[in-house]
Protein backbone atom coordinates (compact mmCIF):
# COMPACT_ATOMS: atom_id res chain seq x y z
CA UNK A 1 0.00 0.00 0.00
CA UNK A 2 0.91 3.31 -0.26
CA UNK A 3 0.28 6.38 2.07
CA UNK A 4 0.12 9.16 -0.95
CA UNK A 5 -2.98 10.38 -1.86
CA UNK A 6 -3.32 8.95 -5.37
CA UNK A 7 -2.31 5.64 -3.77
CA UNK A 8 -4.78 5.80 -0.62
CA UNK A 9 -7.40 6.86 -3.20
CA UNK A 10 -6.93 3.66 -5.14
CA UNK A 11 -6.98 1.61 -2.32
CA UNK A 12 -10.56 3.30 -1.77
CA UNK A 13 -11.51 2.70 -5.31
CA UNK A 14 -10.69 -0.90 -5.40
CA UNK A 15 -12.43 -1.41 -1.85
CA UNK A 16 -15.36 -0.08 -3.66
CA UNK A 17 -15.38 -1.76 -6.72
CA UNK A 18 -15.45 -5.32 -4.74
CA UNK A 19 -18.23 -4.06 -2.73
CA UNK A 20 -20.47 -2.97 -5.83
CA UNK A 21 -19.36 -6.34 -7.87
CA UNK A 22 -21.30 -8.19 -4.61
CA UNK A 23 -23.91 -6.41 -4.68
CA UNK A 24 -24.83 -6.97 -8.32
CA UNK A 25 -23.62 -10.54 -6.96
CA UNK A 26 -26.61 -10.58 -4.32
CA UNK A 27 -29.46 -9.10 -6.69
CA UNK A 28 -28.73 -11.46 -9.51
CA UNK A 29 -28.75 -14.03 -7.36
CA UNK A 30 -31.77 -13.04 -5.27
CA UNK A 31 -34.26 -15.36 -6.60
CA UNK A 32 -32.12 -18.43 -6.47
CA UNK A 33 -33.05 -21.35 -3.97
CA UNK A 34 -30.33 -21.82 -1.27
CA UNK A 35 -28.47 -18.63 -2.27
CA UNK A 36 -26.67 -16.69 0.76
CA UNK A 37 -26.31 -13.28 0.41
CA UNK A 38 -22.14 -11.60 0.97
CA UNK A 39 -21.07 -8.14 2.82
CA UNK A 40 -18.12 -7.05 1.84
CA UNK A 41 -16.23 -6.31 5.12
CA UNK A 42 -14.13 -3.49 5.16
CA UNK A 43 -10.80 -2.52 7.29
CA UNK A 44 -7.83 -0.21 7.20
CA UNK A 45 -4.54 -1.11 5.42
CA UNK A 46 -2.61 -0.13 8.64
CA UNK A 47 -0.39 2.92 9.14
CA UNK A 48 3.16 3.35 8.70
CA UNK A 49 5.22 4.86 10.76
CA UNK A 50 7.58 7.86 9.74
CA UNK A 51 8.97 9.17 12.81
CA UNK A 52 6.63 12.05 13.54
CA UNK A 53 3.63 9.87 13.45
CA UNK A 54 1.80 7.19 11.47
CA UNK A 55 0.38 8.09 8.05
CA UNK A 56 -2.54 5.72 7.20
CA UNK A 57 -2.47 3.87 3.76
CA UNK A 58 -6.11 3.88 2.89
CA UNK A 59 -8.51 0.82 3.12
CA UNK A 60 -8.68 -2.52 2.11
CA UNK A 61 -11.37 -5.83 2.31
CA UNK A 62 -10.60 -7.66 5.02
CA UNK A 63 -13.18 -10.18 4.41
CA UNK A 64 -16.55 -11.20 2.35
CA UNK A 65 -18.92 -13.23 4.52
CA UNK A 66 -21.46 -15.49 3.61
CA UNK A 67 -24.58 -13.69 5.96
CA UNK A 68 -27.15 -16.21 6.48
CA UNK A 69 -29.61 -17.45 9.49
CA UNK A 70 -28.22 -20.47 11.47
CA UNK A 71 -31.98 -21.13 12.99
CA UNK A 72 -33.59 -21.18 9.51
CA UNK A 73 -31.14 -23.18 8.06
CA UNK A 74 -31.20 -25.50 11.33
CA UNK A 75 -34.74 -25.80 11.14
CA UNK A 76 -34.90 -26.24 6.96
CA UNK A 77 -32.48 -29.26 7.46
CA UNK A 78 -34.57 -31.12 10.05
CA UNK A 79 -37.91 -30.62 8.20
CA UNK A 80 -36.17 -31.92 5.12
CA UNK A 81 -34.40 -34.89 7.13
CA UNK A 82 -37.94 -35.67 8.64
CA UNK A 83 -39.60 -35.77 5.37
CA UNK A 84 -36.97 -38.29 3.65
CA UNK A 85 -37.60 -40.96 6.75
CA UNK A 86 -41.53 -40.40 6.53
CA UNK A 87 -40.85 -41.08 2.53
CA UNK A 88 -38.39 -44.09 3.39
CA UNK A 89 -41.17 -45.44 6.55
CA UNK A 90 -43.88 -45.26 3.57
CA UNK A 91 -42.54 -47.09 0.49
CA UNK A 92 -43.76 -50.15 -0.05
CA UNK A 93 -40.38 -52.36 0.30
CA UNK A 94 -40.89 -55.39 2.39
CA UNK A 95 -38.05 -56.53 4.57
CA UNK A 96 -36.81 -53.52 4.90
CA UNK A 97 -36.09 -52.93 8.04
CA UNK A 98 -35.21 -49.19 9.67
CA UNK A 99 -33.18 -48.61 13.07
CA UNK A 100 -34.64 -45.47 15.09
Amino acid sequence: MSTNILGIGQSALIAAQVGLSTTGHNIANASTPGYNRQLVIQGSAGAQNFGYGFVGQGTQITEIKRVYNDFVSGQVLAAQTSKRVGNLLQSDQPGRQFAC
